[in-house]
């Protein structure tokens, strides 16, 4: 990740002063105060905040592969058997024990935050079925 700085703070940080003035910034020329220029040391410019919107919407879009692509419906698709599958555990009357009953119910609630908790289908790591364990 690139890490931008104003240019009063870089200023500030190396050499003590203000930062007070203006510059030029590096990609169109405009000159702007040295508070609004947005500094990347590791290709040494400076720019300002019209460039870096500029650069922002002409960036091509990042196709997604997330959620919303087949895998992700793969994963959903299976979340949603597992939690149908493991319903009858916590509905009243159930033959489990009240720890197994409050297992199964961290277990659904782990497998309905599967899109929230992971970033992307691939990460997903599936929780475990809690062990049957029948109330005496």
């Amino acid at each position: 990740m690139i890490q931008l700085k104003t240019a009063e703070e870089l200023i500030r940080e190396t050499t003590g002063q203000d930062g007070d003035g203006e510059s030029q910034c590096t990609s169109c020329g405009r000159t702007t105060p040295m508070w609004a220029l947005y500094v990347d040391e590791s290709i040494e410019t400076a720019r300002c905040g019209h460039c870096l919107t500029n650069d922002a919407i002409n960036a091509p879009a990042v196709p997604n592969e997330g959620w919303d692509g087949e895998k992700g419906n793969d994963i959903r698709a299976e979340r949603n058997q597992r939690i149908a599958a493991a319903q009858w555990a916590v509905l009243p009357g159930s033959p489990l024990s009240t720890e197994c009953q409050a297992a199964f119910l961290e277990y659904i609630k782990a497998l309905h935050r599967l899109t929230i908790d992971f970033d992307a289908p691939a990460s997903v790591v599936w929780p475990d079925e809690p062990a049957l364990d029948f109330g005496e």
